[in-house]
């Protein structure tokens, strides 16, 4: 062990006793050593052995008989200085008090020297043991303030021939429990006149049934791989632990607490105590140092364990645990309770409550970014070209030029999937706010969180996250042109041409840099649902006064620079959030979702289907109606009347695109807007159309729908008569189109 203050030394070299009345050597005198409080009862006293840095301090005897020249001598005979120990251990408390020296001193004949009382002169000021070890609690929610199970009554965990089944039971604490049988468990409130020791709000009753094999309550240290490992002999670290137990059970039991890493070497004993049936203290301290880190996990995988061990058919109740590092095996001795209010032990429960804030969904101010509610209305899967286009509702993506990117709904997360052709090259997804969806953010700080991952094959992934705005000068550049470019390692650059850069601005993060993460790899399914992929950025935003008032676009982009062919890159999501703390989106139905991507794109096609293709579903039906002339040739007349559609979901602007599809692949009608050229689909009589093909609708558009004015067209009978049922209506495909980049710049 190393050196510890708390034994002091009697004088700097040595110490030399004289008789009294004749100042000769006291040869062969004595001392003995009792309690000041106490002083029928001895008290020991050390002398120091061993060699830098580990020594050891050994009993001496008591009383110590002095040399033939009046020094101090061990049992052996050999010259030392004396060590005391002014500490005992506290019964109720188990914590180390002052407890002083009385020293009598006698000749070899018993005749009494001299007196030496409350020796050394250590008191609660000077005390050596106030400084040395700091106390603070790495045990989190120790007291129990906060709970996941019902309060006021017990809780009961049933195990069937299970191993290791975990149970939240708090946050931060887990219990597993191996074995057949019940664990019942329960907090229970305590007064303040109760007088427990460290005076808890609450104590956690355990219960453990006699089929139990194993009962554990767990903290685990996330993100911790080799926490409190001694890397080298001058900081060798040992592990204090204590809490406060009471036996509620009719024999004896006892307490483990215990280190453990993720990975790599066996449990340490922290403390291993007996239970008393009034609530103590128990402590006690690691034998040795913690050894070198074995733990070969990394970053969110790696963490550490403590963890308490009850014994079957046990019944204890605990509290006030505590663990702390120290420099000395005697830690446990040395170190009081951090006694915390419970404001406190509340406040320092971030590591539990700061990820699951983050990762509460919160609404998504991009529409369809929620990958997996996308509906994917130009087909769910294709290539990223190098020119920028739209891949999928409100995204645009563009690749660089070393190989072709394919992407798919994947079937992991219903997201999308990317695979890349080519090697060391990048590509992007961007998408655009404008008007009032861009104005409402600006003063605000935003953050933006990333769900995504790669495959297990190829090398590793680079994610980069921008923001860029556009002054009332700027404009949506017309597609496939784009605002800047993507290098190969995925950095993008504004350009300055205009029409497309030329206007726009990055959105500064306060100083933070490009916003930047190397994916994870995603190896198991059960993977997905963690934090582990979530990729979280703060701080854009633009609070100028001149630029919030001259903003009224903005740009989204993520870009992914990769090394291999073949790697599978997965993104789930992107969420801009307005504030600090990045998150997922918030659940949305799929309805939900298409009518808000039908805002900028509506199709009368089912999703996923592209237009111009031969499909009926969904398509527009109008009935006409007809007449027989007989003459000249047979021939006879169509009519149709007004009629009016209304969008699904009213859009941005009254002069949408209009694009119109027969139900016949490849004959698409006329997609100016204006004027539409139906099919004409003919269900009884033995018709033959002449000019089926050219009537014509002149059609009034809004932001809410359309109106179809009446068209006349005629039809040619294959054979005279004069009694036929003319059924003929019109079928179509339609298409309005405002996405930003095509029509609403």
């Amino acid at each position: 062990m190393a050196l510890d203050e708390r034994y002091i030394v009697a004088s700097d070299l040595e110490q030399y006793f004289v008789d009294k009345d004749s100042g000769l050597p006291l040869a062969g005198g004595t001392l003995t050593f009792y309690r000041d409080i106490s002083r029928n009862t001895q008290k020991k006293v050390f002398q120091l052995s061993g060699s830098p840095p580990n020594y050891t301090y050994t009993a001496m005897p008591n009383p110590i008989t002095l040399s033939s020249v009046g020094t101090v001598q061990n049992a052996g005979g050999d010259n030392e200085v004396i060590y005391y120990f002014p500490y005992t251990t506290d019964p109720l408390t188990g914590q180390l008090i002052l407890d002083l020296y009385c020293i009598k001193v006698k000749d070899s004949n018993g005749v009494e020297q001299f007196t030496r009382e409350a020796w050394p002169n250590v008191t609660a000021s000077n005390d050596p043991t106030n400084e040395p070890f700091p106390i603070q609690n790495q045990i989190s929610n120790p007291q129990f303030t906060q709970i996941l199970i019902n309060d006021g009554m017990s809780t009961t965990y049933a195990v069937q021939s299970a191993t290791n089944q975990v149970f939240s039971f708090a946050p931060d604490w887990d219990f597993v429990i191996s074995g057949t049988g019940n664990v019942i468990i329960q907090r229970i409130a305590i007064a303040g006149n109760s007088n427990v020791v460290t005076s808890p709000p609450y104590v956690l009753d355990v219960n453990v049934g006699s089929g139990i094999t194993s009962c554990f309550l767990r903290q685990r240290m996330n993100t911790n791989s080799g926490l409190w490992a001694s890397q080298i002999s001058s900081q060798s670290i040992f592990l204090a632990g204590s809490l406060i137990a009471q036996n509620q059970g009719s024999g004896t039991t006892g307490i483990d607490m215990f280190y453990d890493e993720s990975s790599g070497g066996s449990p340490i004993l922290i403390l291993s105590e007996s239970v008393s049936t009034t609530f103590a203290t128990i402590s006690g301290a690691t034998a040795a140092e913690i050894p070198a880190s074995t733990n070969t996990d990394l970053g969110a995988n790696g963490y550490i364990d403590i963890y308490l061990s009850f014994l079957t058919s046990s019944h204890v109740r605990i509290s006030s645990i505590q663990v702390i590092p120290t420099l000395s095996s005697a830690g446990a001795d040395l170190v009081q309770y951090d006694i915390n209010s419970s404001n406190r032990e509340q406040a320092l429960m971030g590591d539990y409550f700061i990820p699951r804030v983050s990762a509460k969904e919160t609404p998504n101010i991009l529409t369809g970014w929620d990958f997996s509610l996308n509906p994917m209305q130009f087909g769910s899967s294709g290539n990223i070209s190098t020119s920028a286009g739209y891949i999928c509702d409100q995204t645009i993506a563009v690749r660089g030029s070393t190989g072709n990117v394919t992407f798919t709904r994947d079937t992991l997360t219903n997201g999308l999937e990317f695979t890349t052709a080519g090697t060391n090259d990048a590509f992007l997804l961007a998408t655009y706010l404008s008007g009032q969806q861009a104005k409402k953010i600006l003063g605000t700080k935003l953050s933006f969180n990333i769900n995504s991952f790669k495959g297990s094959a190829g090398n590793a992934v680079t994610v980069r996250a921008y923001l860029f705005r556009g002054n009332s000068s700027a404009v949506i550049p017309t597609l496939p042109n784009f605002i800047g470019t993507i290098s190969t390692d995925g950095t993008f650059t504004k350009n300055n041409i205009a029409g497309q850069g030329l206007n726009w601005t990055e959105v500064a993060r306060s100083g933070l840099g490009t916003a930047t993460a190397t994916l994870g790899t995603a190896t198991v399914n059960t993977d997905l649902n963690t934090t582990n992929f979530d990729y979280g950025f703060t701080g854009w935003q633009v609070i100028d006064s001149t630029e919030i008032g001259n903003t009224d676009k903005l740009c989204m982009i993520i870009t992914y620079g990769y090394a291999d062919s073949g790697t599978a890159i997965f993104l789930a999501s992107g969420n801009l959030v307005q504030g600090d703390i990045p998150s997922r989106p918030s659940p949305q139905t799929p309805d939900e979702v298409l009518r808000e991507c039908e805002y900028y794109y509506e199709s009368t096609y089912p999703a996923g289907s592209l237009p111009n293709t031969s499909i009926t579903n969904g398509s527009i039906i109008v009935p006409m109606t007809g007449t027989f002339e007989g003459s000249p040739s047979n021939r006879g007349r169509l009519f149709a009347k007004h009629f009016s559609l209304n969008w699904r979901v009213p859009k941005p602007i009254s002069t949408p695109t209009m694009s119109f599809f027969t139900t016949i692949a490849g004959n698409a009608g006329n997609v100016a807007g204006a004027i539409f050229a139906g099919n004409v689909l003919i269900t009884s009589g033995n018709l033959t159309m002449t000019d089926g093909a050219n009537f014509t609708y002149l059609v009034n558009r809004s932001t809410k729908g359309c109106v179809f004015n009446p068209a006349i067209g005629t039809f040619l009978l294959s054979a005279s008569t004069t009694d036929i049922n003319i059924d003929a209506f019109i079928q179509f495909h339609l298409v309005i189109d405002t996405r930003l980049g095509i029509l609403h710049t």
